[in-house]
C-alpha cells in the first residue's frame, strides 16, 4: 500500500522471522505410556544440544567449566537427534539412573531406553529472528526512502491512504519516525530561530543607522532576496527542506549586508552637503564595485555545494541553490530598487520637496534681490499717491512683501531673539507692525476679493521661501544653523526693516491710502 504512494521508494518490513528454531512437540500419550516426565526429555534435549555443566578443572588459579554436549556434526543433524536415547524408568518404580560399571565389564545397570522420536516429532521450522520494543511496546518498523519529492508532502499523501485503506484492530497504533520526526522537530525550532534572527538583524540595522526608516529600506532587501532563492529552487525541481530554510536565513545577513553598503555610503554624501539625487546616483555607482564583490564571492563559494551528487548532496544542494539564486536577485535588485525607494521615501522629508531643477545658493540671492525689488516698488507705488486708488496687483505686490517679512520674522526670531525688537522701528515689535499692516490691508477688501488676493499673494512669497530652504539646506544642523544667521542679517533684517519704516514714515499717507480705498470699493 505504502509502495503507491507517488515517491516511495525501496520499501521494505523489518525482518522479524526466518531463524531456524528447532521445534521438539511431546507425544504425551507416550509420555504416559512409557512413564516418562516431560522434564526428563527437555533435559536430555537440552544436554545435547545446548550443554549442560557438569564440573570444573583447575590449571593453576584458573577456573574452568566442564560442558557436556553433543559434537557440532551431531548437533545439526535432525536425524542423530530423534534417535537420542531416553532413559526409562526402572521396572521397581525408581527414576532410571546411571550405574557404574562392574569389574569385568559387565553393565550392572538395568536401564532400558527408547528413541527420542518416539517419544516426539523434531522439525527444524523458521521462528522469529527478533522481537523490538519501544517504550515496553512491541513494533514493527516499515521503511521507504523518499524520490523526487519532498519528505513532508510525501508523509501527508501516506497518511491520508493508510488512514482511508487500513483499519487497525484495538491496541494497534501507527507512529511515523525516520527523518519524518526530524523534518518536524526542525521546523519547530526554526519557527522560533527565525524571527529572532531577523529581528536582530532589524535591530543591528537600527543601531548602524540610527532611523527606522532607513533601518526598513535596508531591510527590504531580505524579501528582495528571497524571491531569488525560491525561484532557483523552482528552476532546479528541488523541494523546499530543512536546508533550504537555513539558507534563506544565510541569505538575509548577505542582502542586508549589501543594502547597508550602498544606504550607508549615500547617507554619508548627504552629510557632505549632495543633493538627495546626486547622491543616490553616486552612492550607487561608486558602491557598485564593492556590491559585485561582495555577491560573487558568497556565490562562486557555493557552487561546488550546489552541483554536488556524493554523499550528502541530498543537505547541500537545496542550500547552495537558495543562496547563489537570493544573491543574484538580491544584487540586481539592491543595486535598481533600493535606491529608488531611497529617493522615494525621502522625499517626503520638507526639505527634499523642492522640484527640480532648483535654485542653487547664487540663485537663491538673485530671487532675494528680485523679491525685494518687487516689494520696494510694490510699496512705493501702494503710497505714492493718496489720491490713487488700490488695484489688485499693486495690491497683491504690497501683501506679498508683507507676507515675506511675516515669515522671515517668523524664522529668524528663533536664531537671534533680538530681530524683532531691532527691526520694530518705533513700535519695537516687527511682528506687531507687519500683522498691523496685513489685517488694516485685508479690511478695505470683500471677503471674496480678500480670499483671491491673499492666497496669490502668500503663493508668491511662498515660492521665494521655498528657493532660500534649498540654498539652506545640506550639511550638519550647525552649519545649517549659520547659513540661517547669515540669511536673516544680510537679507532678512534689511527688508523686514524697510517695511516697517515704510508703515512708520508714511503713516498718514498710509492711512489716506486706507481711506481712499475704503471710499472706492464702498
Amino acid at each position: 500500500m505504502l509502495q503507491k504512494v507517488p515517491g516511495a521508494a525501496d520499501v521494505k518490513t523489518e525482518q522479524v522471522t526466518g531463524l531456524p528454531i528447532l521445534t521438539v512437540k511431546l507425544n504425551r500419550s507416550a509420555l504416559s505410556r512409557y512413564g516418562v516426565s516431560v522434564g526428563d526429555v527437555q533435559e536430555i534435549v537440552e544436554i545435547a544440544v545446548g550443554g549442560k555443566e557438569a564440573g570444573q578443572i583447575f590449571e593453576g588459579d584458573r577456573r574452568f567449566d566442564i560442558v557436556v554436549r553433543l559434537p557440532e556434526r551431531l548437533r545439526t543433524d535432525i536425524e542423530a537427534l530423534k534417535n537420542l536415547p531416553v532413559p526409562l524408568p526402572t521396572p521397581d518404580g525408581n527414576e532410571a539412573q546411571a550405574s557404574p560399571a562392574v569389574l569385568g565389564g559387565v553393565p550392572a545397570s538395568r536401564t532400558r531406553y527408547v528413541p527420542l522420536s518416539t517419544l516426539a516429532s523434531l522439525e527444524v521450522a523458521p521462528g522469529p529472528n527478533q522481537i523490538s520494543r519501544e517504550n515496553g511496546k512491541r513494533r514493527i518498523v516499515v521503511s521507504a526512502n523518499v524520490r523526487d519529492r519532498d519528505l513532508g508532502s510525501f508523509v501527508g499523501d501516506a497518511q491520508r491512504v493508510i488512514g482511508e485503506q487500513v483499519k487497525l484492530p484495538s491496541g494497534y497504533w501507527i507512529g511515523w519516525g525516520g527523518q519524518f520526526e526530524q523534518l518536524v522537530s526542525a521546523t519547530q525550532r526554526l519557527t522560533i530561530v527565525t524571527p529572532i534572527a531577523l529581528g536582530l538583524i532589524f535591530v543591528l540595522l537600527f543601531m548602524s543607522l540610527g532611523s527606522f526608516k532607513e533601518a526598513a529600506l535596508v531591510f527590504s532587501g531580505v524579501p528582495l532576496a528571497l524571491t531569488g532563492g525560491v525561484a532557483a529552487l523552482l528552476i532546479r525541481d528541488i523541494p523546499l527542506s530543512i536546508s533550504a530554510g537555513i539558507g534563506f536565513i544565510a541569505l538575509s545577513g548577505v542582502a542586508v549586508l549589501n543594502g547597508l553598503v550602498i544606504i550607508a555610503f549615500i547617507q554619508k554624501l548627504r552629510e557632505q552637503g549632495k543633493e538627495l539625487v546626486e547622491a543616490v546616483k553616486e552612492g550607487a555607482l561608486t558602491r557598485l564595485r564593492p556590491v559585485l564583490m561582495t555577491a560573487m564571492v558568497a556565490s562562486l563559494g557555493f557552487v561546488p555545494m550546489a552541483i554536488a551528487t556524493g554523499p550528502g548532496a541530498e543537505v547541500q544542494r537545496p542550500l547552495a541553490t537558495v543562496v547563489i539564486g537570493g544573491i543574484v536577485s538580491s544584487t540586481i535588485l539592491t543595486l535598481l530598487v533600493l535606491p529608488a525607494l531611497y529617493v522615494l521615501f525621502t522625499r517626503r522629508r520638507k526639505s527634499d520637496l523642492v522640484p527640480e531643477p532648483g535654485p542653487d545658493a547664487a540663485g537663491g540671492r538673485v530671487v532675494r534681490a528680485a523679491a525685494l525689488g518687487a516689494a520696494a516698488l510694490a510699496l512705493a507705488l501702494g503710497t505714492s499717491s493718496p489720491a490713487r486708488a488700490l488695484n489688485e496687483d499693486v495690491m497683491r505686490n504690497v501683501l506679498s512683501s508683507v507676507f515675506l517679512a511675516q515669515n522671515f520674522t517668523a524664522v529668524c526670531v528663533k536664531v537671534d531673539p533680538d530681530f524683532a525688537r531691532e527691526t520694530g522701528g518705533k513700535d519695537g515689535d516687527a511682528s506687531k507692525v507687519i500683522a498691523h499692516m496685513k489685517d488694516e490691508i485685508l479690511a478695505t477688501m470683500t471677503r471674496e476679493e480678500a480670499a483671491q488676493i491673499v492666497v496669490s499673494a502668500a503663493g508668491a512669497a511662498r515660492a521665494v521661501g521655498l528657493g532660500m530652504i534649498r540654498s539652506l539646506s545640506g550639511g550638519t544642523v550647525e552649519e545649517q544653523t549659520d547659513r540661517v544667521r547669515a540669511l536673516c542679517e544680510g537679507t532678512a533684517k534689511p527688508l523686514v526693516k524697510g517695511v516697517v519704516e515704510n508703515h512708520d514714515e508714511r503713516h498718514e499717507f498710509f492711512e489716506q491710502m486706507l481711506k481712499d480705498a475704503r471710499q472706492g470699493r464702498g
